[in-house]
């Protein structure tokens, strides 16, 4: 598999926000089909700790969330370091791979942020980002709006990352023509 669909849950929404969870798929979009899926809780302390930000208004969005959404975050939490670390052990058995988020400037920089905070590298380079939304917004102007069938937990990091894997994959197909 050569793309990585990441998703995030956050206690913030600017860049140096404190994550709270990561999920990834790796996928296929030539192929319409997903492969090995990455889960992890992270610690919200270790990530104040590391100069990681809470917003109040996004602490105020999750009480608002489904029950659901919120019991799986702080279930086996681990610190930064640690979730960071088996993410990038997730992210190196792929070689040269494309690593997706929901908007150019959320999932994949905030991750960014936390491996700096850490003073790590992030296992993939600039170059390798990809945004979902641009693929949905030029595949909707060509084709009109599509439905987006969602399984599993809203903001639930794996679930809302399988669902934007899928969505990429069928927006690829009507790319090309399939």
């Amino acid at each position: 598999m050569k793309h990585i669909m990441l998703d995030i849950e956050t206690m913030g929404l600017k860049g140096n926000s404190a994550i709270i969870s990561i999920g990834a798929v790796a996928f296929d979009p030539d192929n319409n089909c997903l492969g090995e899926t990455f889960y992890v809780n992270v610690d919200l302390s270790s990530c104040i700790n590391h100069g990681l930000v809470v917003d109040g208004g996004t602490i105020a969005w999750w009480i608002t969330q489904s029950s659901d959404a919120k019991k799986s975050l702080f279930k086996d939490a681990k610190p930064l370091d640690e979730a960071l670390s088996t993410f990038t052990d997730y992210i190196h058995q792929f070689k040269k791979v494309k690593v997706w988020g929901n908007g150019l400037g959320f999932d994949n920089v905030i991750v960014k942020n936390a491996y700096a905070a850490l003073k790590r590298d992030r296992p993939w380079s600039d170059f390798q980002d990809r945004d979902m939304r641009t693929i949905v917004d030029i595949t909707e102007s060509i084709y009109g709006k599509q439905t987006k069938e969602k399984i599993g937990i809203a903001h639930n990091a794996l679930d809302d990352a399988i669902n934007q894997a899928n969505t990429v994959c069928k927006y690829w197909q009507l790319l090309k023509g399939k």
